[in-house]
């Protein structure tokens, strides 16, 4: 009987100094879209229409179409010296009556908790016939 206390005592005891000495895993968050994450996907836009960089149009009229890297994202966008239009699921913009000459659009993309990426910036020139 002392020998079985003993045996059990001793297991015991290596069982709970085992357990102290095991280091803890680092616990890394699944999701890429998580910031918390070392791999951490930033929000990025993806422009699927709209002038080539440093194009001339010669229509006083553009649209630009983007998405984003996951599909429930926000965006917010802003032409030439214009203000930025509120985060919102739009992904698309027609502008009409351009004058001649350089412009600048800008894109940003949102992820739903809130991280934004960086701005997308898009030159292009107009000349009207």
């Amino acid at each position: 009987m002392i020998r079985f206390c003993l045996f059990l005592f001793s297991t015991v005891l290596l069982f709970v100094i085992a357990c102290e000495t095991l280091p803890e895993e680092p616990k890394v968050p699944y999701n890429p879209y998580d910031p918390a994450n070392p791999n951490y996907i930033r929000p990025r836009i993806i422009l699927l229409s709209g002038p080539a960089e440093a194009d001339t149009i010669t229509t006083d009229t553009v649209t630009f179409l983007w998405k984003g890297n996951l599909d429930s994202m926000l965006f917010r966008h802003r032409f030439d010296n214009g203000f930025w239009s509120a985060f919102d699921t739009t992904t698309s913009v027609h502008l009409t009556n351009l004058s001649e000459g350089k412009h600048i659009f800008f894109v940003q993309g949102q992820y739903i908790k809130g991280e934004s990426g960086p701005v997308y910036t898009f030159y292009f020139y107009t000349d009207l016939p």
